[in-house]
């Protein structure tokens, strides 16, 4: 008798091996519905629009759609481009780097004012000239730049208007030229030696 149900139990065992086995084949197959075709993942569209909720299931954000538009490398102008190459210099990470790619993502929209928080900081000398050279390109083809700076040579040598902070409160206006030239007043609102020329 011990002998009839072994092969029954055999048998058993490779239905069950094989009705496994093609459960995981028809769910990698996405089912009853088959797979969506690229047409459809693209223009999917989430049902309520990406909401975060937190552990007790209230609203903490949501995800917006973001779409990326893919530019004609010959419509970036030339500076943008060569300012790329600050990226292959080795010693580019190791200063923290600037991400030149979303500077030149903030350029293809084409903005009216571009706003730069510190981008001198931490670079070496080499690139912030560079830096410089690319802030100066784009004022001249008409961009508007507002930069928050604490680097006193970068500052001075971009814009002719400077607007002094001290305790997050604009304290003083001056000119580049005045603040350049007047080391009382680096001294009292920058905590800093004179600017050497």
């Amino acid at each position: 008798m011990k002998s009839n149900r072994r092969p029954i139990l055999l048998g058993l065992s490779a239905i069950c091996i094989l009705a496994v086995y093609f459960t995981d084949a028809w769910l990698l197959t996405c089912g009853f519905d088959g797979c969506p075709t690229p047409r459809d993942i693209q223009t999917f569209q989430p049902d309520q629009g990406g909401r975060i909720l937190d552990r007790y299931n209230r609203v903490m954000g949501r995800l917006e759609l973001v779409r990326r538009v893919n530019v004609d490398l010959r419509s970036v102008p030339i500076f943008v481009q060569q300012a790329f190459i600050a990226t292959e210099d080795r010693r580019f990470f190791q200063h923290g780097g600037l991400d030149w790619r979303g500077f030149a993502r903030a350029l293809v929209t084409n903005p009216k004012l571009l706003i730069m928080d510190e981008p001198s900081e931490g670079l070496a000398p080499a690139i912030i000239e560079n830096l410089i050279e690319v802030f100066r390109q784009l004022e001249a083809g008409g961009l508007r730049i507002l930069l928050i700076e604490q680097n006193l040579g970068v500052a001075t040598s971009l814009a002719k208007r400077q607007l002094i902070m001290v305790g997050g409160e604009i304290a003083t206006e001056t000119t580049a030229d005045k603040l350049a030239g007047d080391a009382d007043m680096q001294r009292r609102y920058l905590g800093v030696e004179p600017l050497a020329h």
